[in-house]
């Protein structure tokens, strides 16, 4: 790399979402009011892939350029103000993102029905109890999340520290539960093989702690929030954040890995070298 004998003031390794995110804070953050004026800080992002974006992976199709393929994260939700937030002022353009077609297809112990067909409890080969039958596999968990945590969907992180320290089941703190073990207390047997055999994408039945998956997962359903996406794809996201630490003078260097970080002696705190490679 050419530029790696050169001071920064910040050097951003990884040009993930958190890294591009970070980079562009820097170049373009102001200063609190009252503050003296500053020069601009140097900024250099440092990533070891050759693509930027870490998870936010969008193709387009061969032959079907108007389409968009998320091989990465898939949605925004609007009751993420933060997110929200960030997408407008960098201009992306978003809108509601469908939950399916109910003509979507699947095949589940041999037996071949659509999305719209979980409604008709005669048609989804499970023996599941009468209150559960006719729900699809997300709701089946929401319900069983919401029978431990009724108001789960309105809680904060506050609220929900404090749920986790206190709530039990079955005699346990949650905290020493697995999320497994938890949902399968809460529904049928046939309802957990169902949620397991055709849940959706999240990693909802890895046995994680209770304690820390319920808000997760509950992070998906906030109350009056609704799925977005970017017309462009959601690596328009990363796309647009490295143009403004490019445009905000800061560097951008891929296939380059950090090897160490040297800590020098002197001035406030010292100052510390790091050395990257290129590959």
């Amino acid at each position: 790399m050419n530029r790696t004998d050169e001071a920064l003031d910040i050097a951003v390794v990884g040009a993930g979402t958190a890294g591009l995110y970070c980079a562009w804070r820097a170049v373009t953050g102001t200063m609190r009011e009252g503050s003296a004026p500053v020069a601009a800080p140097r900024v250099g992002l440092f990533e070891g892939s050759s693509r930027l974006g870490g998870r936010l992976y969008t193709v387009v199709p061969e032959g079907a350029r108007t389409l968009r393929g998320e091989l990465g994260g898939i949605a925004l939700m609007s009751g993420h103000p933060l997110l929200m937030g960030l997408v407008d002022h960098l201009g992306l353009a978003h809108e509601p993102l469908s939950g399916g077609d109910p003509n979507n297809l699947f095949y589940l112990r041999g037996h071949r029905f659509t999305a719209g067909d979980w409604s008709k409890p005669e048609i989804v080969p499970y023996n599941l109890s009468a209150e559960e039958r006719g729900r699809t596999p997300e709701q089946l968990l929401a319900g069983a999340i919401h029978a431990i945590v009724p108001d789960a969907a309105r809680l904060d992180p506050r609220s929900w520290d404090e749920v986790k320290r206190s709530l039990s089941f079955g005699g346990r703190p949650l905290r020493d539960m697995g999320l497994w073990n938890l949902v399968r207390g809460l529904v049928s047997p046939e309802a957990f093989r169902l949620m397991s055999d055709a849940g959706s994408f999240r990693p909802q039945f890895e046995n994680w702690n209770a304690a820390e998956a319920l808000p997760d997962l509950c992070a998906d359903w906030p109350e009056g929030s609704r799925y977005e996406r970017l017309r462009d794809g959601y690596e328009a996201l990363a796309t647009a954040l490295a143009a403004g630490v490019r445009a905000g003078g800061g560097v951008i260097e891929v296939g380059h890995r950090l090897r160490v970080i040297e800590r020098t002696e002197g001035g406030e705190g010292g100052t510390a070298r790091p050395h990257i490679r290129d590959r």
